[in-house]
């Protein structure tokens, strides 16, 4: 328990987290695929703010923030390049109009796109 608290298990915490994830985008792909994109936006969106929230804490940045702010701070502390910070920031707008109720302001396409973006995203942050 003492490591755990201290942080010294993060690594497998990430190895643990980045396989649920990776089930969950499967079942908002196949949700996509069987013409339910707006579900499929909420469950990615929960995904990414999920990591999003892991990495803050990795990094001493409050994970009680909102999404957009903890992925602004994470650009700042240099986790990641400001191009990086632009498609979290794209894949939070789709995944806050699907939970939000505004389906028309984004496509099949769109969230086919934003489960393979996070997808990678997991790849680069999870599994190094």
């Amino acid at each position: 328990m003492d490591d755990l608290e201290k942080g010294y298990l993060l690594s497998q915490e990430f190895l643990i987290a980045g396989e649920v994830f990776d089930s969950i985008l499967v079942q908002a792909k196949q949700l996509t695929q069987g013409g339910y994109k707006d579900c499929a936006a909420v469950l990615a969106r929960t995904v990414l703010e999920d990591t999003l929230k892991r990495l803050a804490r990795s990094e001493g940045i409050d994970e009680n923030l909102r999404a957009s702010v903890i992925n602004d701070e994470l650009k700042k502390s240099g986790k990641y390049p400001q191009a990086q910070w632009r498609f979290i920031q794209a894949w939070l707008d789709i995944g806050n109009a699907a939970a939000h109720g505004r389906f028309d302001e984004y496509s099949e396409g769109d969230v086919l796109e934003l489960i393979k973006g996070i997808e990678q995203f997991l790849v680069t942050e999870f599994r190094d």
